[in-house]
């Protein structure tokens, strides 16, 4: 597998695909703003000055975009260029490596929910991808407790749960912002199949069909 750069090496340049960040300067991007037209100049330095811009240190926008996590740490946790949507961790800079799991007779077993823990300990951003309906639609308010119990147990991010509400899983893969999964892993040959067709990219493994499945993704990852 290829190795991403860390953020840390470029703060105007996508270290990935190489888009230019470089939001332009701060003042003339107020300047050109239509509800500031009617500003004076030295409104407008004020309101610049607000983003930190002076005559003396004109800084200048990123389009480099902050995530907020909003069931974790209160405030940008990652960061995201707008063209290619790979993340980046904002205190260590290192890529967002993102992995998948099925829920039912897949993470909710203690083989696969150590497998997880495993990645999650190695860095990946561990997510649940299952066919389940969201709580405000199950059919009763403890339908989803032993998931949220499982996810919490593991330290998996609550934002990082992704109800499909009986839709074919495939259908969240293919979409731009989520084909950097490296993996899904899951016990429905269908699901498997459809991601496989769908989504090349993903690998996508049945943990029942494989027997070495654990052993076959933790060589995949290195």
């Amino acid at each position: 597998m290829s190795t991403l750069t860390n953020l840390k090496d470029s703060d105007t340049i996508c270290p990935k695909c190489g888009a230019d960040w470089d939001g332009g300067d701060i003042l003339e991007k107020l300047r050109q703003e239509e509800s500031n037209k009617k500003k004076t100049e030295e409104e407008l330095i004020k309101s610049a000055s607000l983003y930190g811009w002076t005559k003396s240190n004109k800084k200048r926008f990123s389009r480099r975009v902050g995530v907020i996590d909003w069931y974790g740490y209160d405030g940008i946790s990652q960061y995201q260029c707008p063209d290619c949507l790979q993340k980046w961790d904002r205190w260590t800079g290192n890529p967002i490596k993102k992995v998948s799991f099925d829920f039912d007779d897949t993470l909710n077993t203690e083989s696969v929910a150590s497998f997880a823990k495993w990645c999650i300990e190695q860095g990946y951003e561990v997510w649940v991808v299952t066919t389940r309906l969201p709580d405000h639609e199950a059919p009763n308010a403890s339908s989803n407790k032993d998931l949220w119990e499982i996810v919490e147990s593991l330290g998996i991010s609550f934002s990082c749960v992704i109800f499909m509400e009986m839709v074919p899983k495939f259908e969240f893969f293919k979409e731009k912002e989520n084909q950097d999964f490296i993996f899904h892993l899951d016990n429905d040959p269908d699901e498997i199949a459809a991601i496989k067709l769908h989504c090349p990219s993903i690998e996508a493994v049945n943990h029942i069909e494989r027997t070495d499945w654990k052993d076959y993704l933790i060589d995949y990852l290195s």
